[in-house]
């Protein structure tokens, strides 16, 4: 399991969100929506929508945060461009067994993510087992 992941949530009316996914950044685009297409409960967005996974790979919270760094830095450009609420998302995993867990932001990337007006934000997601899933189910 990776330590964290790290995803770039972007949503606005300005046509420069799209332009995010279609190749202004690197990353595993997760999701591209466009004003008027469908959400889940049928309504229409109201603004474009883009998810972009950051693409790094990293066993450890150190290594994972300076590659974050360094893609912020690569991408400056392309985000300092986009008119929109941009928001940088970390995913925390907990293993069943962790009643809880630290993620320490470095100073040097909050200060990347503010001259770049972007929000961060820290999701925290607990690992279930087989059996602990399995006992949610019944």
């Amino acid at each position: 399991m990776e330590s964290i992941q790290a995803v770039l949530i972007v949503a606005g009316e300005s046509p420069s969100v799209l332009e995010l996914a279609d190749g202004k950044l690197d990353g595993h685009v997760k999701q591209r929506n466009p004003i008027g297409s469908t959400r889940l409960n049928g309504e229409p967005l109201t603004e474009n929508f883009v998810i972009v996974e950051l693409p790094f790979n990293s066993d450890d919270d150190v290594s994972a945060l300076e590659s974050t760094e360094k893609w912020l830095t690569r991408n400056r450009d392309a985000l300092l461009e986009c008119d929109a609420n941009k928001t940088l998302e970390f995913y925390t995993y907990l293993e069943s067994n962790i009643g809880s867990r630290i993620l320490t932001i470095p100073s040097s990337l909050i200060q990347i993510a503010a001259d770049l007006n972007l929000n961060v934000a820290n999701q925290a997601i607990r690992v279930l087992t087989g059996d602990e899933y399995a006992g949610l189910k019944r």
